[in-house]
């Protein structure tokens, strides 16, 4: 998702700032979206730490001079009967897809407030909306990015 959104903009003209973990699947993204058409930056980075996703919004800032989208797209699932599932898996389930996303709005946001406009989207799914079976984080996870973002953008 987070590629193909990537290229979608690449293909209408955006500069994009591509953010994951792993460098090569970032690399393949850009050259696919240079080849697109767009201008691509490349910043590895891990959403649930908080510093890693100040650091992006300051280079992503750094390379372009302002963000006009910041689109959050991270997203990870446990997938299991709740106690059979490891608790870590459940953990990273809520730290990528809740607090990754808080990280990032923490750290764009401002940007936004000052330049007076600015994005931010969430992706989300229907599981915060709507109990998943054998998804239990995922579901709580993607209710609370829901809950949060919408009491964090209301201006």
């Amino acid at each position: 998702i987070g590629r193909a959104t990537a290229i979608a903009f690449a293909e209408r003209g955006f500069a994009v700032v591509l953010a994951a973990r792993g460098r090569p699947g970032l690399e393949s993204a850009a050259a696919a979206c240079r080849a697109a058409g767009g201008r691509a930056h490349v910043v590895v980075t891990d959403v649930t730490d908080a510093r890693e996703v100040r650091d992006l919004a300051r280079e992503a800032i750094g390379a372009f001079g302002h963000v006009d989208v910041w689109a959050s797209i991270a997203g990870v699932g446990a997938v299991g009967r709740l106690d059979e599932a490891p608790t870590a898996a459940h953990v990273r389930t809520v730290e990528t897809n809740l607090v990754g996303h808080l990280h990032g709005a923490h750290a764009i946001l401002p940007h936004f407030r000052a330049r007076k406009r600015g994005l931010l989207v969430n992706m989300s799914s229907v599981g915060g909306w709507v109990a998943t079976p054998y998804a239990a984080s995922y579901g709580a996870s993607k209710a609370g990015q829901r809950g949060c973002m919408r009491t964090a953008c209301i201006e």
